[in-house]
């Protein structure tokens, strides 16, 4: 084409030359089967013109082959491949990838990277890094990981989008970051470990993490979880507490059941309570003024008893339909739930409310064996109590979960009688899979106060080889949230208190529903909880021996008697035995063996494990999100800038094995599954509900089975119910997961 220049990367001019882009095409297509580099040119409708960057038609060709990707997935690799492609481009500036010294002085000098990475390693140091950093490994993305990758991970300037390292980079650093603390001889070869487990998708690391692990923001949790009293004192420290770990990237928790209910006395009468209304808009305020270091929104959910006298009003919070005033839509809220009102919806009977400032010693003993006891003999003292019937409450619930997907569940009989703490928890994190004791600020900066910091990651079933590798991986994992715990910063002293007291790491799985899938199973088959619960005895094992071989090494954790494993307790004997109906209880790790190691040395970490959702970044290595089934074959996530094609792993290989979420006869096999991974945790698993309306008379789902399946779940043991997920006939994914990315929590 005469005439027609195209204007280059570096500001200089050629003409345009159709062998070239036809040359970059046939090496995109290379070695991948069925594609053709001529469809991707036709389909791209290459307008050219005069001065038409080069950075615009590769563009153009990249959105050519992920358009193509409906019809074939293998053009997810091309796509893939000119993306690669057209980053290094712009942060290499050509073929050859800088060293890594050099890329780092750049970042600390432009103030993007972290300047004691220069002090903690020598030069020859960095240097040597670079010969074990393998960049053929951005090979291995599929074209939605890498999107979800520039969009929300690397490096960048986020008002000009001007990238500055490119995905093997993102790898390295983190993992330079990660290991700085460790000693000087080893130091090297933990970095070295560390990428590997990165680049090859083995760990999964939560977004705080990846996104920010070689920065200058030194905030690497995913979420805390605050505890709040009904005292002017708490309730404004609470909010001040909310706001700062927002800025720190953290998704919050909040547990407000204290809080009075409207017109109740304050000062004996003096004043009346405003109620929960005002309160939860002060705290949606302060969580919604910050980003979570402009990666993700900030978010919150906040538990209430189901006893609290306003549970009728905060069950509608969400509701459209309220006025301004009475709703308070933009947090999240869980319902925490004792048995006994579970026997009482089955009985017909009335559930009795009452606050905390009249009934204390009722809320003192919620989710403790005596509960039962003291809540009745409180009834017979107060027989003019206010009564709902519990199916009114249990509609209500049923009813706004459905409607939002977001009204979440706690059990809390199950959350105290199961999980690892010894010590009395009250609520979960803002994705539902983590939970510890707390103690409620009184004031800002007070000394004694926790609050709950929740550090995260996850395996990635598919891509672990063996039983040595995953031993292996999880004496990394262990080690890597370890570290974070001591080399981040905390905006809250409270924070700070409560993880290096505590040490309480969660590890999770992610790439479930492709591990069963490469099994010639899915979440329906019958073989497939036992399949899950032999893989996560090993992963808890191999879990907690790492947690003591870092207690040999570092020393037990301060709080080590807050764990039932400081009383010998093991996940074999603390589950829900109800779950022996669906998994056989017959073990094949050595308990006993680990037992005596756990009473000799004690653990680093109070908690090892939790099952978080694992949604944004299990999109980066291509993994199926946590534990739960696909939405589809080929399905989309969009985010605040981009929608994201998301490839089920393996997908042309095991399409007729895989089960899509809503191709389900119901949620049995998906509940025994998580009941079989709930069994492992430590503390919660983000478990979800799904849905598909038009299995039902009149296309209503009915709410006997949205409450009939939250009581079989029960049964089994699952301590939180997470989303409710509806089927509305797309294949675009619910962007339900910005809130607590894993992760946050969604990692």
């Amino acid at each position: 084409m005469e005439n027609i220049n195209v204007l280059k990367r570096d500001g200089s001019k050629e003409g345009f030359n159709v062998t070239k882009v036809k040359k970059v095409l046939k090496w995109a297509c290379s070695k991948i089967e069925d594609v053709d580099p001529d469809r991707v040119l036709m389909n791209s409708r290459l307008n050219i013109f005069d001065n038409i960057t080069s950075g615009d038609i590769h563009q153009i060709l990249i959105d050519s082959a992920g358009s193509l990707i409906d019809s074939d997935v293998n053009y997810s690799k091309v796509a893939a491949r000119l993306f690669v492609y057209k980053m290094r481009k712009e942060v290499w500036g050509g073929k050859n990838p800088p060293k890594l010294i050099h890329l780092l002085k750049k970042g600390v000098e432009s103030g993007y990277y972290d300047a004691s990475l220069l002090d903690n390693y020598s030069d020859s140091q960095i240097n040597k890094m670079d010969e074990f950093i393998d960049h053929d490994r951005d090979f291995m993305f599929e074209y939605g990981g890498l999107v979800q990758l520039n969009e929300k991970y690397l490096v960048q300037n986020r008002k000009t989008g001007e990238v500055f390292e490119t995905p093997q980079f993102a790898y390295i650093l983190p993992a330079m970051t990660l290991a700085q603390n460790e000693p000087i001889r080893k130091r090297l070869s933990f970095v070295k470990e560390f990428y590997g487990d990165f680049s090859l998708h083995k760990i999964n690391l939560s977004t705080p993490i990846m996104a920010g692990a070689r920065t200058r923001t030194k905030s690497y949790s995913s979420c805390c979880i605050i505890d709040v009293d009904d005292t002017k004192g708490s309730l404004f420290a609470a909010n001040t507490s909310a706001g700062m770990v927002t800025c720190d990237k953290y998704g919050v928790g909040l547990i407000l059941s204290k809080i009075r209910s409207i017109n109740e006395p304050i000062k004996g009468g003096e004043t009346l309570h405003v109620g929960v209304i005002p309160w939860l808009k002060m705290y949606q305020s302060a969580i919604h003024s910050c980003q979570q270091g402009g990666a993700r929104r900030g978010a919150g959910t906040v538990t209430f008893n189901i006893f609290h006298p306003q549970v009728e009003s905060i069950l509608q919070l969400k509701d459209n339909l309220l006025t301004e005033e009475r709703k308070v839509e933009f947090l999240d809220y869980s319902i925490c739930i004792s048995n006994i009102f579970y026997k009482r919806l089955i009985a017909g009977e009335k559930i009795s409310l009452c606050s905390y400032h009249e009934a204390p010693e009722v809320y003192d003993a919620f989710g403790l064996e005596n509960f039962n006891e003291v809540y009745e003999n409180w009834e017979k003292e107060n027989p003019d109590a206010k009564k709902i019937s519990a199916e009114r409450v249990f509609s209500l619930l049923a009813k706004h979960r459905s409607e939002t997907g977001r009204i979440y569940i706690t059990n809390i009989d199950e959350a105290n009688s199961y999980s690892a703490w010894s010590d009395k928890v009250e609520g979960f994190n803002l994705c539902q899979e983590v939970t510890f004791p707390l103690v409620p600020e009184k004031f800002s900066g007070d000394p004694d106060a926790e609050i709950g910091v929740c550090v995260l990651s996850a395996t990635n079933m598919l891509n672990i080889d063996d039983d040595d590798d995953l031993k292996r991986v999880c004496k990394n994992i262990v080690r890597i949230l370890d570290n974070i715990i001591d080399i981040q910063s905390y905006s809250v002293p409270a924070c700070e208190r409560f993880a290096k007291r505590k040490r309480s790491i969660g590890v999770g799985v992610t790439n479930l529903a492709g591990w069963l899938a490469e099994k010639g199973l899915n979440h329906e088959s019958e073989q497939a909880p036992q399949e899950i619960s032999d893989f996560l005895e090993k992963q808890q094992y191999y879990l907690l021996e790492a947690s003591v071989d870092l207690a040999k090494e570092r020393g037990q954790c301060e709080d080590f008697s807050s764990s039932k494993y400081s009383e010998g307790i093991m996940p074999v004997e603390r589950y829900n035995k109800n779950v022996d109906s669906i998994v056989s209880p017959q073990h094949t790790m050595d308990w006993d063996r680990l037992r005596k190691l756990i009473a000799k040395h004690g653990l680093r970490n109070c908690t090892v494990s939790a099952f978080m959702p694992v949604e944004s970044s299990s999109v980066i290595q291509g993994s199926s999100s946590g534990i739960d089934q696909i939405r589809d074959l080929i399905s989309y996530k969009t985010s605040k800038t981009a929608t994201t094609t998301v490839i089920a792993p393996n997908s042309k290989k095991n399409k007729d094995i895989y089960l899509r979420l809503f191709d389900s006869k119901n949620n049995t096999g998906h509940i025994n599954c998580v009941a079989a991974v709930t069994k492992w945790s430590d503390m919660g698993v983000s478990g979800n509900m799904s849905y598909d309306p038009q299995k039902f008379n009149g296309g209503n789902i009915p709410q006997t089975q949205i409450i009939q399946d939250i009581l079989t779940a029960t049964k089994l043991g699952w301590r939180t119910f997470y989303y409710h997920n509806t089927y509305d006939g797309d294949k675009e994914e619910d962007p339900k997961g910005d809130g607590c990315d894993g992760g946050a929590c969604s990692l």
